[in-house]
Formats: C-alpha cells, sequence, structure tokens
C-alpha cells in the first residue's frame, strides 16, 4: 500500500467516512469522544488504516495524530454536507465584500460545471460540500505523504 496505492486508500476511506457520517450527523460528537476499547469493529477498522499507513512507510508516532487529523477534517466535512447550499451568500452586503462575493460566486460556477469530478473522489460535480472536501482532502493527503519516514 506504498505510494499512490496508500493515497488512493485513505481518499477512499475517508470519502466513505465522510458519507457514513453525513447520513448520521448526531452520532459525531458521540463517536467522536467514545473510547473504541473492546470495539471490534472499529478496532478492526483502525488497524487496517494504521496498517496502511505503517506499510506505506509513516513512523509509528506519525499514525495516530495522522489518523485524528484525518479525522478532524471529515467529522466536520460531514456536518458540511447538511449546510444549506446558499450559506456563504452574502445577501444585501455583496458590495461591501467585492472579493468575498466574487469567490463564492467562482466557487459556485465551477462547482456546477458539467464534466469531471470534483477532487479526487468519486463525486459528480454540483455539491459544493463535495468540492470542499475533495479540496482539503487532497491537500491533507499530500502533506501526510510528505511526512512519511
Amino acid at each position: 500500500m506504498a505510494g499512490a496505492g496508500w493515497e488512493d486508500a485513505v481518499r477512499t476511506w475517508a470519502w466513505s467516512y465522510r458519507d457514513v457520517f453525513a447520513e448520521h450527523t448526531p452520532l459525531i460528537p458521540v463517536i467522536a469522544v467514545l473510547p473504541v476499547t473492546d470495539a471490534p469493529q472499529t478496532l478492526a477498522m483502525y488497524e487496517t488504516v494504521s496498517a496502511g499507513f505503517s506499510d506505506a512507510g509513516f513512523p509509528g508516532e506519525r499514525i495516530i495524530p495522522a489518523i485524528v487529523a484525518l479525522e478532524s477534517f471529515i467529522f466536520g466535512s460531514a456536518y458540511d454536507v447538511t449546510a444549506p447550499e446558499d450559506i456563504f451568500d452574502s445577501g444585501s452586503m455583496a458590495e461591501s465584500t467585492p472579493h468575498f462575493t466574487a469567490a463564492v460566486r467562482s466557487s459556485a460556477a465551477a462547482t456546477d460545471a458539467p464534466g469531471g469530478r470534483v477532487g479526487s473522489g468519486n463525486h459528480e460535480r454540483g455539491r459544493q460540500a463535495d468540492a470542499a472536501f475533495g479540496l482539503g482532502l487532497d491537500a491533507l493527503v499530500s502533506g501526510l505523504g510528505a511526512l512519511r519516514g
């Protein structure tokens, strides 16, 4: 699971994890602080993810912090899926926030453009939450990949 194999595996895990939690956002505050002691399915998942990091050359002391960093991003992104598409509409303040308003419009236009995919995931264009998750995940995977031993 080295190199691109590790990156693809992390992306697949992150997208599926984010999608599950997007469907069950009330569980996020519970799952985020619940100890994994004697939880066979959870521990099996963490074992698989940890083995992938280890096989990809991550030093042992960086594996759990990397997983926690990814989970923090995933949990927050799961909430974002339920946010309204117009969450960043500046409304009557558009003229006084021209840079932000232009960025919002540009982002919405790019997200709605036909063809292609969002980020490296398998999600179709048209969802701003997916575009943001794809971008952030690509950045995290690239950054974490640079920390391998």
